[in-house]
């Protein structure tokens, strides 16, 4: 049998799909049936069509073999082995390496801890910066006053969250307070970037 495989380097964001072609010609003078498998993944995670496939001498055709990954796949890049291993022969077998190179996918949430704080002069408000996507990220915070009034301070300006974690912005928040009649509350945004 001669296989070919394709593309050489097929891209994948986990939760989507990406493909790859084999193209298998039987070179016996019999007709056979091959079986394609894939190594160096969950078997769950592929899905070959058609899972068998039979061949005349001299025939090609091809199969599509499906690569869908779970939305937690980390973000790398690796090689997966492409067996087509014949029926009627079961020492006949090829081998085809293709490469694999799963896309970072970004996912930050934030969250302000607490959420409401009654303070004078200053207030202290840790920002809760989560990692829901399947690479590092480096995450700046950012703040804004739609009066203008209030100054803010990170610390630190900025965080790097690996994946499925979490990562705290201490933000200290300092301004005028009014000198006469009622404390007011002051609304304020609180972001990453």
């Amino acid at each position: 049998m001669r296989t070919v495989a394709f593309p050489e380097t097929v891209d994948v964001t986990p939760g989507d799909a990406g493909v790859i072609s084999v193209a298998i010609t039987n070179t016996t003078s019999v007709i056979d049936a091959y079986r394609v498998q894939v190594f160096g993944l969950d078997p769950e995670w592929v899905t070959v069509s058609p899972p068998k496939l039979s061949l005349f001498p001299g025939q090609t055709e091809r199969v599509e073999i499906q690569v869908r990954l779970p939305e937690d796949y980390p973000a790398s890049q690796r090689t997966l082995a492409v067996n087509v291993s014949s029926d009627d022969d079961p020492g006949a077998f090829s081998l085809n390496q293709v490469a694999l190179a799963v896309q970072p996918r970004t996912r930050t949430s934030v969250r302000l801890d607490p959420v409401m704080v009654t303070a004078g002069r200053s207030a202290r408000f840790g920002m809760v910066v989560s990692n829901d996507g399947n690479a590092a990220v480096t995450a700046h915070g950012y703040a804004v006053d739609p009066e203008p009034l209030a100054e803010f301070r990170f610390d630190p300006p900025a965080v790097v969250v690996p994946p499925g974690r979490d990562q705290v912005i201490e933000v200290t928040v300092s301004g005028g307070r009014a000198w006469f009649g009622q404390p007011r509350a002051r609304t304020m945004t609180f972001g990453v970037q």
